[in-house]
C-alpha cells in the first residue's frame, strides 16, 4: 500500500513539473533615437529597465518588428543608409539572444525589401533587377527559401544606373505593342539623379501616358492585356493596358485577370455558356476562388477607399458583374470607385453600363448615360461596345424609334456581326406597329452620342 501511494505520488510530481509553463521571454521594445552630438541614429533594444545598443548609422529606420524565427522573442528588420545615391541601403535583422545582441545582415545591393507571409510564419523578400530571393530567419542566420529569376523579355532596355549624376537624357524603345506591324516609339526619360527611366506609354487615339514608376529595366513581354503586349519594369513589375489606360500591376494579379477573361467567355453572355452540372460547378468554383483572392489582395491595401488600386477594383468589379444578382451591389461599388478617380475610364463605364442595363428597367437611363460617356471618352471613332449598349439602354426605356435607328447603325457599321441584323428585325417589328413612318428613315452616319460630347 505504501509502495502504491509512493508510485502515485511520483506520477503527481512528474505531472506537476510538466504543468509548469515554459519560461516566457521578456518583452523587447526596439527604438531608434538621434544623437545630436554624434550626428547619428542609434538602434536600441529595451528589456524592462535595460537598454542594449544594437546599431549606429547616419540614418536608421525600423521596417518591421516580428518574431521571424518563432523562438518567442521579437526580432526587428532594420534599414540603414549613409545618405545620397552613391550606395544602396543596408538591411539587417537584429535580435537579443540570451540577453546578447545579434545582427544578421543581408548582402549590400540595390534591392527592395519587404516582409511577406510564408506558410505559418514570415519571410523576407529581396528583389533586385535580376531576381527575387525569399529568405527565412532561423537559428541565428538567413536561409534562402527560393530564388525567382526576372521575367524574360522579348526585347529590353536599361537605364544609366543609380550612380548616374549627369545631364537629363532619354532613349526610345521601339516595339510593336499591338502587333499591327508598325512599331510604337516609347520615350523613356532618364532621371538625372538616379539614372532610372520614366516612360510615356502610347494609348490609341490619345496622348501618351506618363508612368510615375522609375524603371532601371523596361522590357516587352509575350503576354497581352486588351490587345497590347505587357511591359516589364525592373524585375517583375508589370505595365498592363486595360483598354483605356496603362496600370502598374504584378504577375499574381495578371494571372487573376487572365482567369477573369477566361471566365467571361462562360459567364459574360446571356444565357451563360454552361452545358451541364459539371460545367456549372467548375464556373462557380472558379468565380469563388478568383473573388476570394482579389478580396484578400484589396484588403491588404487597407480600409481607406482612396488607397485602393483602381486596376484591382476594376478587375474585381468586372468579375462581380458576372455574378449579377449575387454581387451586383459590390460590383457597382467597385466600378464607381474607379470612376470617382478616373471619370473617363472607358472599361469601367462600359462594364457598369452593362451591369445596370441588365439589372432593372429603372437603371436604363443611367446606363444610357454611361454608354454615352464611354463613347465621348473614346473619341469620334465608333466604339462598338458603347454603341451596342446604347441600343439595349434605349430599348429598355421603350424608346423604340431611337433603338431602331441605332440597330440600323450597328448593322451598317459592323456588317459581319449577324446579331445586329437580328436587332434590326426585332426593333422594326415594334416600330412598324407604333411609328410606321420611322421605318423608312435614314441610317445614322455618326456614332450616337458623339455630337453631344463636350470638347
Amino acid at each position: 500500500m505504501i509502495m502504491m501511494r509512493t508510485f502515485f505520488l511520483g506520477i503527481a510530481l512528474c505531472l506537476s513539473v510538466l504543468a509548469v509553463p515554459a519560461p516566457v521571454a521578456a518583452a523587447v521594445a526596439y527604438v531608434v533615437e538621434w544623437d545630436d552630438e554624434e550626428e547619428t541614429s542609434i538602434l536600441w533594444a529595451e528589456v524592462g529597465e535595460e537598454r542594449h545598443e544594437l546599431a549606429r548609422a547616419r540614418s536608421l529606420w525600423i521596417e518591421q518588428e516580428a518574431d521571424f524565427d518563432r523562438d518567442g522573442t521579437t526580432d526587428v528588420l532594420v534599414g540603414s543608409s549613409e545618405g545620397g545615391n552613391c550606395c544602396p541601403e543596408d538591411m539587417a535583422i537584429h535580435s537579443l539572444v540570451d540577453g546578447q545582441p545579434l545582427q544578421v545582415a543581408f548582402v549590400t545591393e540595390w534591392a527592395s525589401t519587404r516582409v511577406v507571409p510564408r506558410g505559418d510564419g514570415l519571410a523576407i523578400e529581396r528583389k533586385t533587377n535580376e531576381e527575387t530571393t525569399i529568405y527565412a530567419f532561423a537559428a541565428g542566420r538567413l536561409v534562402v527559401l527560393e530564388t525567382i529569376p526576372k521575367l524574360a523579355a522579348i526585347k529590353e532596355i536599361y537605364g544609366l544606373g543609380a550612380a548616374y549624376e549627369g545631364e537629363q537624357q532619354y532613349q526610345l524603345f521601339e516595339v510593336d505593342l499591338d502587333d499591327d506591324g508598325v512599331p510604337e516609339a516609347i520615350r523613356c526619360n532618364h532621371w538625372a539623379r538616379w539614372g532610372s527611366m520614366l516612360c510615356a506609354l502610347p494609348r490609341p487615339g490619345r496622348e501618351a501616358q506618363e508612368m510615375s514608376l522609375g524603371c532601371d529595366r523596361v522590357g516587352l513581354l509575350a503576354g497581352k492585356s486588351s490587345g497590347y503586349h505587357q511591359l516589364v519594369c525592373n524585375n517583375d513589375a508589370l505595365f498592363v493596358f486595360d483598354g483605356h489606360d496603362w496600370a502598374v500591376s504584378d504577375v499574381p494579379t495578371e494571372r487573376l485577370a487572365e482567369r477573369i477573361r477566361e471566365l467571361e467567355g462562360v459567364l459574360g453572355g446571356f444565357p451563360p455558356r454552361i452545358a451541364d452540372a459539371v460545367g456549372h460547378a467548375a464556373a462557380t468554383r472558379s468565380y469563388g476562388e478568383i473573388a476570394t483572392e482579389l478580396d484578400a489582395i484589396i484588403a491588404r491595401q487597407g480600409e481607406a477607399k482612396h488607397l485602393r488600386d483602381p486596376h484591382l477594383l476594376f478587375l474585381r468589379g468586372s468579375l462581380l458583374a458576372m455574378g449579377h444578382a449575387l454581387d451586383r451591389q459590390r460590383a457597382s461599388d467597385d466600378l464607381r470607385a474607379v470612376l470617382a478617380k478616373t471619370p473617363d475610364h472607358v472599361p469601367s463605364l462600359l462594364t457598369l453600363g452593362r451591369l445596370w442595363v441588365n439589372s432593372r428597367p429603372e437603371l436604363a437611363p443611367d446606363a444610357e448615360q454611361l454608354f454615352r460617356d464611354a463613347q465621348c471618352s473614346f473619341g469620334k471613332q465608333p466604339l462598338e461596345d458603347a454603341q451596342r449598349g446604347l441600343f439595349f439602354a434605349l430599348s429598355y426605356q421603350g424608346k423604340m424609334e431611337q433603338a431602331f435607328r441605332q440597330a440600323r447603325y450597328l448593322a451598317a457599321t459592323w456588317p459581319r456581326n449577324p446579331q445586329y441584323q437580328a436587332l434590326v428585325d426585332t426593333a422594326r417589328s415594334v416600330v412598324e406597329r407604333t411609328v410606321p413612318e420611322a421605318v423608312a428613315g435614314e441610317i445614322p452616319d455618326t456614332p450616337l452620342g458623339v455630337k453631344d460630347c463636350k470638347e
